[in-house]
């Protein structure tokens, strides 16, 4: 279940438009036809205090739901773009959440977004250097809430120690990134010299 509400998990079908589809912690499911739109969903968030708020990213902007996926609107962003790519709350629930933003796949340049009012007003985070291409995937884990991972589109790398406040730029740059993950490694794991993966404090 959602550790905030621990009542729903959300869905997107993300071939033709989106739907929600909500399953209790009892086990029992349905689907909800809210407000479908013909652009795909890429990513979704469950995030509140006290019910459950939806975010859907899509190619042509954010989309919430306030009444579990029944109906959806559209949330325009204060920014040259409104293609969205991943939402992503920071995992210590408090009201954080990120959201990529830019100018298409891969684009050439977008911002990093961040909301600390549950997804009701959006803020720029300052990325250090020009950006290659639209940000597209955020990392975060409950073993460290406030270190916060995100890349490009192109395989440009940032990290955030303090709960997203600040980011710097990492040396390690890939062709192309789809998907990010951190974990911290076990006491006594190996790490290589190169690596940028954590131990765990003896």
């Amino acid at each position: 279940a959602d550790p905030i509400t621990k009542r729903r998990l959300a869905i997107w079908d993300t071939y033709h438009g989106f739907t929600s589809k909500t399953r209790s912690s009892s086990g029992s499911s349905g689907n909800h036809a809210g407000n479908r739109t013909e652009h795909s969903a890429t990513g979704g968030a469950v995030n509140s205090a006290s019910k459950a708020i939806l975010f859907a990213t899509t190619n042509m902007g954010l989309h919430r739901s306030d009444d579990e996926g029944a109906t959806w609107h559209f949330c325009k962003l204060d920014s040259p773009w409104q293609y969205t790519r991943a939402i992503v709350p920071r995992v210590d629930y408090s009201g954080v959440l990120f959201l990529t933003n830019g100018n298409g796949p891969p684009g050439n340049t977008g911002r990093l977004l961040v909301s600390r009012d549950y997804g009701d007003t959006w803020t720029p985070c300052t990325l250090p250097g020009a950006l290659n291409s639209t940000p597209w995937c955020v990392a975060t884990h409950a073993a460290d809430p406030l270190r916060v991972f995100v890349c490009t589109n192109l395989g440009q790398l940032f990290c955030s120690t303090d709960g997203g406040a600040s980011f710097e730029r990492l040396p390690h740059e890939f062709g192309e990134v789809r998907a990010l993950h951190w974990r911290p490694l076990p006491v006594g794991t190996r790490q290589q010299a190169h690596s940028i993966t954590l131990r765990v404090a003896v």
